[in-house]
This record gives C-alpha cells, structure tokens and sequence, in this order.
C-alpha cells in the first residue's frame, strides 16, 4: 500500500477506496506500522516545530517553548496518538452490535486507524 496514495484517496474518494480497504487482508500490527505510525509523525512534527522553533503570538506578545519541553510534548503527542486510535478501536469494536453489525476488532482497526487520516 502506497501511504500517499492511500491519504490522497481516504480524503477525495472516500467511497471507493473504503470498499478496497474493506476487502484487504491485513493485520492490525500491519495497519500501525505501515500506516499509523507514520502519519502520527506528522501533527506532532508539526506541532514541535511550531511551537518551538518559530514560536507563536498571543496578545501581542511573542513566545517559543523551550526546546527540550517542545520535544517531550512532540513525543507524548505522538504516543498518545497511537494510543488514542487503538482505543477508538476497541470502542468501535464494543459499539459495533449497537448498530447491527457484528464484532471484529480487525475491521474496527482499519475503521479508527483511517479515518484519522484527515486529521
């Protein structure tokens, strides 16, 4: 699975692409590690970089966050990230007979961990 082409197509053809996820064999340790981690990168690189080295204005005033507290809050934004998504799909997997579906924690993994993506 090509990542790039995967985010382009979950956010501008959510149809189609959400049947060809549907249909593939894959595992959740898969879907973490060739998905997941990696786009989690992004919001907290973006966040680190942000924050600690341009800085940011609020009331007129200018302020950076120290680097090393900007790289510990990059890494526990990351972490919690990843953790967050896993927990979305245990819920999703719990709610799933709610709504007349049935209970597949694979299908609930693939569900949180894409459809994240845009965020």
């Amino acid at each position: 699975m090509n990542l790039v082409e995967r985010a382009k197509d979950i956010m501008f053809k959510p149809a189609a692409t959400w049947e060809t996820v549907k249909a593939e064999q894959t595992t959740i340790k898969e879907l973490f590690t060739s998905y997941a981690v990696i786009l989690a990168i992004i919001p907290a690189a973006a966040g680190f970089i942000g924050m600690s080295l341009i800085g940011t204005s609020m009331l007129g005033i200018h302020f950076r966050i120290p680097f090393i507290s900007g790289l510990f809050h990059a890494i526990i934004s990351y972490v919690l990230t990843l953790v967050g998504v896993y927990v979305v799909a245990f819920i999703i997997d719990a709610l799933a007979p709610s709504f007349n579906s049935r209970k597949d924690i694979l299908s609930a993994a693939k569900l949180a961990v894409f459809s994240f993506t845009p965020a």
